[in-house]
């Protein structure tokens, strides 16, 4: 009799310490869940041309608004699962796309890198670019913020700096 009752003491507590377990995994996902979202949400609504990258393929994971408008297209879906040089934009370079995959490979960023760029109508833009090795989904990509540098852009930096 006392072998079943120490045997039903053990299951019980071994439930108790996986239910336990099972509870703190729930709130570990749902604040990785919220991060997420968070992530989602200053990525999508961020003035700034952005996107995301894989790091092994260049395929486009994402891009946000601000990125569509800035080359001239009219949704994500023209992008995502498409690499820049299938969309045969020219978006950049090609000995500016290898020095900036060799620098994010190499030191696991860029920063300020200054180049030019044309969008889906030809016209010649200048930008400022910076990305990021991130880790999305188990997955090694890099994420892109572009300032594109263009009149305005130029005329509100004169103000703030001379003007002020």
């Amino acid at each position: 009799m006392r072998i079943a009752h120490r045997k039903e003491e053990y299951i019980e507590e071994n439930i108790i310490e996986h239910d336990h377990i099972f509870l703190e995994l729930i709130q570990e996902s749902l604040e990785l869940r919220k991060m997420e979202e968070k992530f989602y949400k200053v990525f999508d609504m961020n003035p700034i041309p952005m996107s995301i990258n894989r790091m092994d393929n260049s395929l486009i994971i994402d891009v946000n608004d601000a990125f569509i408008k800035a080359i001239g297209l009219k949704s994500k879906e023209e992008l995502i699962g498409k690499n820049t040089s299938e969309i045969g934009m020219g978006l950049i370079k090609e000995k500016d796309r290898k020095f900036l995959f060799g620098q994010v490979r190499k030191n696991g960023k860029y920063e300020n890198y200054s180049f030019t760029f044309k969008n889906i109508r030809g016209k010649r833009l200048n930008g400022i670019v910076s990305g990021e090795i991130i880790n999305l989904n188990g997955q090694d990509c890099v994420l892109t913020i572009c300032q594109v540098i263009n009149k305005k852009c130029l005329w509100d930096i004169f103000k703030t700096t001379f003007l002020l």
